[in-house]
């Protein structure tokens, strides 16, 4: 039986316990949160035997793995604290605010040599494996689309700090950015537009890359214009386009469209979210890491493809 212990309870945990529960050989040993009313809650409805007030008391607990649940600005001291200690680490995007702090936790795991996997679940949506392989199947990928606007007003509305704001392509855009090297592979020539905005609220980034494999890819996203992220893949005689990234139709040179169909553990669970936890517990079993899943490594090449994009905006 694995053992795992859960730093961090804000509203996307219970999505993570929700998978963990239904995992066969996986129990919950412990929480932790500085908050006691959602960690006494979770605990009662999950069946979690430990609690813990702060992160180092549930680290010197024995566990087989953590999860890194925690807000984006805690995300590096939190993690750095668990790779220490030599405990395989599964940590929400993004693996720090900048690449620098990437970079460190990369280095860190690297040389602590500790299984880690960064939560970057686009990879892991079903309708995003069907529409890839539909386009392979084609013989031929020209193209990637990505648009991914950013409603940041609303995030400084709801709160928000200003550093976050100004870090918010990597707090948030990263799921984005990440798609897109993870569809089109490494790049080898790209080009940046910006529009620089002290504020952050009209920023805009735009880039065409260049794939190692020849396809093209183009990034876009406005941020003080309203829009969902979208994507799309272009193939020979076939189109994939997914708008936003959890939906997806098929468009043929005939003529005729088709729904990409969400499989049933995507429906069940958050997107995504069921099939990286298990390519985290395979990890802790086989000490080898699946595809697609990304480790900080990995992540902190897509951290500095964001940082790139960002081009000194911020």
């Amino acid at each position: 039986m694995i053992s795992l212990g859960v730093v961090g309870l804000g509203p996307i945990a219970s999505k993570h316990l929700d998978v963990l529960v239904a995992l066969q050989g996986v129990t919950i040993a412990a929480l932790c949160s500085r908050r006691a009313e959602p960690r006494e809650a979770l605990a009662r409805q999950y069946g979690v035997p430990h609690q813990f007030d702060q992160a180092a008391a549930l680290f010197a607990h024995p566990l087989d793995g953590v999860l890194v649940l925690v807000a984006p600005d805690a995300i590096f001291e939190v993690t750095t604290a668990a790779l220490e200690r030599g405990l395989p680490t599964f940590l929400e995007k993004p693996p720090g605010l900048t690449l620098r702090e990437a970079e460190a936790l990369a280095e860190l795991a690297e040389r602590r040599r500790v299984p880690n996997q960064v939560g970057l679940n686009r990879r892991f949506y079903s309708v995003v494996g069907a529409a890839r392989d539909a386009v392979e199947r084609s013989g031929a990928l020209f193209g990637i689309r990505i648009e991914a606007p950013e409603a940041i007003a609303r995030a400084r509305a709801a709160g928000r700090s200003e550093d976050l704001l100004r870090h918010w392509i990597a707090a948030n855009s990263l799921h984005a950015i990440d798609l897109f090297r993870h569809l089109g592979g490494n790049v080898r020539a790209r080009y940046r537009v910006g529009r620089a905005d002290p504020q952050v609220t009209e920023t805009s980034l735009a880039a065409l890359v260049e794939f190692e494999s020849g396809a093209s890819g183009q990034y876009t996203a406005h941020w003080g214009s309203p829009g969902r992220w979208s994507a799309a893949l272009y193939g020979r005689g076939v189109t994939a386009t997914l708008t936003p990234f959890e939906s997806g139709v098929l468009r043929h040179a005939d003529g005729q469209e088709s729904a990409i169909a969400v499989d049933e553990i995507d429906v069940r669970f958050k997107p995504g979210f069921y099939r990286q936890l298990e390519a985290f517990v395979e990890t802790l079993r086989t000490g080898a890491a699946p595809a697609p899943a990304p480790d900080l490594a990995e992540a902190a090449r897509s951290m500095e493809l964001a940082d790139w994009l960002a081009g000194g905006v911020r």
